[in-house]
């Protein structure tokens, strides 16, 4: 599932209850880390390079984590 949450967060709702948030509601981990086996979070770090310059290089590590994790089952 992708959902993209606009300007603001707004994840309190919708994995709050997982214990994955940090301060302020943001994720614990992001951009390629999985915060729970098959939960990532992308786009959340500001950054001086661009967000979706940052967004697309996370994106893919997340991809190639998903690849590996279909070649294990």
């Amino acid at each position: 599932m992708i959902v993209a949450t606009g300007f603001r967060a707004g994840l309190e709702t919708l994995v709050g209850h997982l214990g994955v948030l940090g301060p302020g509601g943001l994720p614990a981990k992001t951009d390629g880390e999985p915060v729970l086996p098959g939960l990532w979070f992308v786009g959340f770090v500001p950054t001086l390079g661009g967000q979706l310059r940052e967004g697309s290089i996370a994106a893919r590590k997340v991809a190639e984590s998903v690849l590996a994790g279909f070649s294990t089952v």
